[in-house]
């Protein structure tokens, strides 16, 4: 994979890791407020954070991509 399109695909996944972590941010607060059931909470956010280290580890597979030098 060339160089540019390795670093705009890591741009994207690094704004939607930002994203997603923000929703579960928002998520966890209304489930505080409006006492939502705990196996719904824990279900939401353990997919979620899931997809979140999944994106972190494509991110950095695009960051030694984008920064390789051959």
């Amino acid at each position: 994979m060339k160089k540019n399109p390795a670093r705009k695909i890591q741009k994207v996944i690094w704004h939607i890791r930002w994203m997603l972590l923000c929703i579960i941010i928002l998520f966890n607060m209304v489930g505080l407020i409006c006492s939502l059931s705990l196996v719904v909470v824990l279900a939401t956010d353990s997919i979620s954070f899931s997809i979140y280290f999944l994106l972190g580890q494509l991110d950095g597979y695009f960051d030694c991509k984008s920064n390789c030098h051959t």
